[in-house]
């Protein structure tokens, strides 16, 4: 884990986004704390942390095997509601100044949305907010095999 690098205004979160400079994100030693708890207790009951998200944040079916809880694949879970994508306050955040959010765009399938349905999502979802959103490159993905993006909004 990052050591904690301060809380970031909305200025610098945007030109953080703009320069890919990903290392100026950090959480807090609170945050960082809580997020180490969950991966290292509840995480460990499924079978990886995708399954985590797909049943848990992505509406998957689940099936139990060898002690722990599977994700239904999806080209089984058809018919259940399983969301396409889903937008959800991240839990465990950046440490950003009061009045900036940060969020996480997740989506199933075999590829990546477009910038046009990202940010036709964002404007629908967000309601007028100001945002910047960005995917974390591959060495950075805490959960490699789901597309997600961090989004950071500024209600206006």
């Amino acid at each position: 884990m990052k050591p904690f690098r301060g809380h970031l205004n909305w200025h610098e979160v945007r030109d953080t986004v703009d320069t890919l400079q990903l290392h100026r994100f950090s959480r807090t030693p609170a945050v960082t704390a809580s997020y180490l708890d969950y991966l290292q207790g509840h995480v460990k009951r499924y079978s990886s942390v995708s399954d985590c998200v797909k049943v848990e944040t992505l509406g998957f079916p689940a099936y139990y095997k060898d002690g722990l809880i599977h994700a239904v694949p999806v080209e089984k879970a058809v018919g259940w509601k399983v969301r396409p994508w889903t937008l959800t306050l991240n839990r465990f955040p950046y440490a950003l100044e009061d009045g900036v959010e940060h969020w996480v765009l997740w989506s199933i399938g075999p590829n990546e949305l477009s910038t046009m349905q990202i940010e036709s999502i964002l404007r629908k979802q967000l309601d007028g907010s100001e945002f910047c959103y960005l995917a974390n490159p591959p060495s950075l993905k805490s959960v490699p095999d789901i597309h997600h993006w961090h989004v950071f909004v500024r209600r206006v």
